[in-house]
């Protein structure tokens, strides 16, 4: 079945749901177009029966929590490299202030390697921002879609049209 606007005699047009065969010409199909409205109206009927096994649901929670939990390790890892990264720079920092004072370097190679570690130092803390962002954010959406399986009944009557038909 997929969906599809028929026009009527009047030049209205129709949403229905139709049989993919006879739509692309592929073979028969004695199945009548159906009203989207209709359709719709079944499968919401359905969702409020509709519903995982709680031991499924819970094998489902613990393997994703087993998968996210091991991905928020590597950003944890990939987070404190960009940790030890800015420690790194800010002791490179230090070294170079610390030749400015004495006169050890000329000013021109002081500064040009002052701007260098600035533009790592940037993309560093970028780094550690996107990673936290990223630890937070997948807990949060992997949360709330697990539990859409408890109930989908309610996401799927409040869906608009559009999404409902996908």
């Amino acid at each position: 079945m997929i969906f599809t606007k028929a026009e009527g005699r009047r030049g209205d047009y129709y949403d229905y749901f139709a049989c993919r065969v006879r739509l692309e010409g592929k073979g028969q199909c004695d199945l009548p177009y159906l009203p989207a409205a209709q359709v719709e109206w079944h499968v919401a009927d359905h969702y409020v029966r509709l519903g995982l096994p709680h031991d499924f649901r819970e094998a489902i929670t613990e393997a994703v929590g087993a998968t996210l939990d091991n991905e928020q390790a590597n950003l944890r890892e990939i987070h404190a490299g960009y940790r030890k990264q800015l420690d790194r720079l800010a002791v490179r920092e230090e070294k170079l202030l610390d030749l400015a004072e004495d006169s050890a370097l000329p000013r021109e190679k002081i500064n040009a390697r002052l701007r260098q570690i600035q533009i790592e130092r940037v993309a560093a803390e970028e780094g550690m921002q996107e990673t936290g962002d990223k630890i937070s954010v997948g807990a949060t959406v992997l949360d709330r879609h697990l539990r859409l399986l408890d109930d989908p009944h309610p996401t799927y009557a409040t869906a608009p049209d559009a999404v409902r038909r996908d």
